[in-house]
Parts: C-alpha cells; sequence; structure tokens
C-alpha cells in the first residue's frame, strides 16, 4: 500500500520515497518483505515518480488514480487481479523488523490475523489506530476507539476473507472499517508482536524519532563486553553518518577488512603501535556495516554472510602479520591464536545449529571478535606482540574446550553427529 501522500510530513516527495535513514520508505518495506521470503510482490502507488522509482524490480505495480478514496480502494485495486489465496498486506509508512513477519508465518495463521503491539507507552495514541482484543480474537479496531488494550502495527496475513469484505462493500474507505467488518463477526485473530520495533510514519517528527528509535535498538545480544560498553559508543554516531552519506553494509565490510589487512601489514612492517590501533579501528568498523544495515533497512543474508568470511580472513591477515614479527619465535603461538580465533566462531555456529539456536551460556560472547581485537590493539600499543599471541592462544582454546564441555550434556550423541 503506496498510494499516500503524506500531507503532514512537509516533504516535496511522495510519502513512500521519504527517506528514513538514507533509504527511501517503500525501499525498506520491501526489502524487509524479501528479507522474510516473500518474493511476489504487489504495489499500490498514487504518485508516478514512485512507479518510475520501482518499475524493473520485478514488482507488480498497479496505479491508483483517486488516493483520496482512501486505503481500502487502494485495497480493492491491488486485489484485481490478484489470485485467490492468502496473501500479507503491509503499509508502505510503516517500518517494521522483517523478524515480525517471519514469526507471524511460522505461527502459521488459519483466520485473517493482525500483527499487534500490547505495549502503549512512548506511542502517539491520538493518531494510532487502535484495537480491542479478547484472547486472540479482535473484537474492534479503529483510530475513535474509547476502549482498547492493543495498537495496529500495519502487518495483515490476510485470508480471501479479506478479498470478500473489501469488494463486497465498496463504500469503505479506511482499513479499519473492512477489518472491522470481519472482527464484528469472529473473522479476525491477532498475533502478538510486541517487542518486535515497528512504527507509523505520519509527520516529520515521527521520522526523526524513527531515526533515534533504529540507532537506540542497534546493539545485539551476541554483543561482546568491548562491542556493548566501548565499539557501540564510537559506531553508532558514524553509521548514522555513513547511513545519511548513502553507504552500503557490503562497502563497510569491505572498509572493515581493508583496515584489518592495514593492521596485518603495520605488524609485519614493525610497526605494532599503529597495527592495535587499525585492528581497533576494524573492530569498531566491524560492527557498522550492520548498523547501517539496520538503519537502511538493507539487512540480507548475503551481507551478513560476507560480513563473518570477511571477519575469518582479517582475523588470520592480522595473527599472521603479528607472527611476522619474528617467526621463528613466535610460530607455535601464533599457529595456535589463529586454530583458536577460528574455532571460537565455528563451535558457536555449529553448537546454534546442532540445537537449533538453543546453545547459549556464559561463554557465548566470551573472546569473540571484538574481545580478541581490543586485546590486539592493547598489545600493539604496549609492543607485547609475543605476550599478546600467547593470550590469545591460551584464551581462545580454552574457550573452544569448555563450550565442548558444555554442549554434550545439551543433546544425544545422534544429534551431535548430524551432518559431520
Amino acid at each position: 500500500m503506496a498510494a499516500g501522500k503524506g500531507r503532514r510530513l512537509r516533504s516535496r516527495h511522495p510519502k513512500p520515497l521519504l527517506k528514513v535513514g538514507g533509504t527511501p520508505l517503500v525501499d525498506r518495506v520491501i526489502a524487509g518483505l524479501r528479507e522474510a521470503g516473500v518474493e511476489n510482490i504487489t504495489v499500490v502507488y498514487g504518485h508516478s515518480r514512485v512507479r518510475d522509482h520501482l518499475k524493473g524490480r520485478g514488482l507488480r505495480l498497479v496505479k491508483n488514480s483517486n488516493p483520496e478514496l482512501g486505503p481500502a480502494h487502494s485495497l480493492r485495486l491491488g486485489l484485481e487481479g490478484l489470485e485467490k489465496g492468502p496473501f500479507l498486506l503491509v503499509m508502505s509508512d510503516h517500518l517494521f523488523d522483517h523478524r515480525m513477519l517471519s514469526r507471524l508465518m511460522e505461527d502459521e495463521p488459519r483466520r485473517t490475523t493482525l500483527c499487534i503491539d500490547r505495549d502503549l507507552d512512548g506511542r502517539d495514541l491520538k493518531e494510532a489506530t487502535k484495537v480491542l482484543t479478547e484472547g486472540r480474537m479482535i473484537k474492534a479496531i479503529g483510530k475513535g476507539l474509547s476502549r482498547f488494550n492493543a495498537l495496529d502495527t500495519g502487518v495483515f496475513y490476510c485470508t480471501d476473507d479479506v478479498r470478500e469484505a473489501a469488494l463486497s462493500n465498496r463504500d469503505a474507505r479506511s482499513l479499519s472499517e473492512v477489518m472491522g467488518a470481519l472482527a464484528a463477526e469472529g473473522r479476525l485473530e491477532a498475533f502478538d508482536a510486541t517487542g518486535t520495533f515497528w512504527m507509523d510514519i505520519d509527520t516529520a517528527e515521527d521520522r526523526a524519532l524513527a531515526e533515534k528509535r533504529l540507532a537506540e535498538e542497534l546493539c545485539k545480544p551476541g554483543d561482546g563486553p568491548v562491542s556493548r560498553h566501548l565499539n557501540r559508543r564510537l559506531s553508532k554516531p558514524l553509521s548514522q553518518v555513513m547511513a545519511r552519506l548513502g553507504a552500503t553494509p557490503n562497502q563497510i565490510s569491505l572498509l572493515s577488512f581493508m583496515a584489518a589487512l592495514a593492521s596485518a601489514l603495520s605488524f609485519a612492517a614493525g610497526i605494532p603501535f599503529w597495527g592495535g590501533v587499525t585492528a581497533q579501528l576494524s573492530s569498531i568498523l566491524d560492527g557498522c556495516d550492520g548498523e547501517v544495515a539496520r538503519i537502511r533497512g538493507l539487512e540480507s543474508r548475503f551481507g551478513a554472510y560476507l560480513d563473518s568470511l570477511l571477519d575469518r580472513y582479517g582475523d588470520v591477515a592480522i595473527l599472521l602479520g603479528m607472527t611476522a614479527t619474528a617467526p621463528a619465535s613466535l610460530w607455535l603461538p601464533g599457529l595456535l591464536a589463529i586454530l583458536g580465533s577460528y574455532s571460537i566462531s565455528y563451535t558457536a555456529s555449529r553448537a546454534e545449529y546442532y540445537t537449533g539456536g538453543r546453545f547459549k551460556g556464559s561463554l557465548e560472547n566470551v573472546m569473540n571478535r571484538d574481545v580478541r581485537l581490543f586485546l590486539i590493539m592493547v598489545g600493539g600499543v604496549l609492543g607485547q606482540i609475543g605476550a599478546t599471541l600467547a593470550v590469545l592462544a591460551l584464551l581462545t582454546n580454552v574457550v573452544v574446550g569448555l563450550r565442548l564441555a558444555a554442549f554434550r550434556p545439551m543433546t544425544s550423541m545422534g544429534e551431535a553427529q548430524k551432518g559431520l
């Protein structure tokens, strides 16, 4: 649904093309759909600039020449020529985490279902579409509800009931009228998406708040102590600047890798101070790629895969550069440090795979890349290359051994051998 004009935004762009974090709203929504595995996408647009922006991307584009007739009219236009069967309905002016869609689909809804948020704090309740639920059933929906206990996130799983309600009530202008008719007949369910990021962008103030909230939510559960307490303080403002300049996550991943190569070359050239500084720079930039991906709505599996791959190459390069300062005496701790650093990542990913993501514990973030690069930075600045390699060799391999011991009781031997 991308036919809104967005007069309250005070923008020279059509509302779907308004940029949040350097990326147009409609692009963010389409990227979120595709990241959730949606391939066939219909966009109902109002402005020709939206059509020109989207053409050539494998989308079905439907023109709404009368957007003043309301969102229900856009829905009816989108349904024309669309095969019968379930479909997702989302708004181009609603930011949402693609994981909301994934969780909704994993729930395997059987009725038309709306993702709701029960956390009302910090929301503009005057403008929000409100929802009254009883258990999983939605009893009423609309902006004017006086009694409500949740908010409409703008993400729907629709059955053919929606098609029937929209086409049989041609006078309906709002989606709330269409969905309200289903709710009155007991045909509209709620899926609790509380805690998952979403935001409705109606005003310039909403846009600024959205960028702020996106920046605030950049920390990941898997962050190590250095990332959480040091790197993020530097990477967050840097990421916001790079997002506004149009940098892509993959470009930043390559920049982080180049910083790692600069660190390796500095160590090998006998300049450990700059080797340590550029290693820490690589660590900070390694957080920026994911942050920019989230701010710009450009998260992708390929980007995450590329980032992980370049990290491994960067780690090995830095440790080889350190070893090259005195290869005759440092080859053994250097080799053990390389093996341990690689195995830290490998053991975490394999254990999560074999346990379906259940492998969590006190060792989850110990000796992660942020910690290892911080130790390398300290060792480089102090000129203690041999001691740093010895510490890395010892701690990384000890953690690998402890992870192995923690993993064994979590699964049967048969499950652990799966795929080996």
